[in-house]
């Protein structure tokens, strides 16, 4: 009898609860902002692990567009797991203004490689078309071989508008 109360108690106990995701470390790309504010964005992000803040940033780092803000956006994609986190982070490099993708060539080349879910192809093609730039051209140029023939038309028509400016 003892036995079959040991036993029954065992069986409903809960499983223990998965220790949470660790938190990616970003490096400190505050010397190439001369707003200050990625200082700032970079200390609430080690701060807290509120992933819907986390977006807020990620959003932030994008319109800030300083050099230190994109190289910041490069490490997070790369360092994160997160598909979500992935998609936002490419939404946010649509919204950066510049003709200085270099910091972000990594990134895109990343998201629009085969191997990569649709989506996050997806989100790349995304921001390539927001960041309207000649500098993306061999990005652009990559996307010829594209199994899909929209993506190879669209690759084309950017390429020959951004040649012919």
């Amino acid at each position: 009898m003892v036995l079959l109360l040991a036993a029954c108690s065992r069986t409903q106990r809960k499983p223990p609860e998965p220790p949470p995701a660790p938190r990616v470390e970003l490096m400190d790309h505050s010397a190439n902002d001369a707003s200050g504010e990625l200082a700032d964005l970079l200390a609430e992000f080690r701060a807290g692990a509120d992933e819907a803040r986390d977006v807020e940033i990620i959003y932030q780092l994008g319109y800030n567009g300083s050099l230190g803000a994109r190289q910041t956006l490069a490490d997070w994609y790369r360092l994160t797991a997160s598909q979500r986190l992935k998609l936002e982070i490419l939404t946010a490099i649509s919204t950066v203004e510049t003709e200085d993708i270099a910091p972000l060539d990594e990134t895109l080349r990343s998201a629009l490689a085969a191997d990569q879910p649709a989506e996050i192809r997806d989100g790349a093609i995304d921001a390539l078309r927001g960041l309207d730039t000649p500098a993306t051209v061999p990005l652009w140029r990559s996307l010829l071989t594209s199994p899909s023939p929209e993506v190879r038309e669209e690759a084309q028509t950017m390429i020959e508008n951004f040649e012919g400016r």
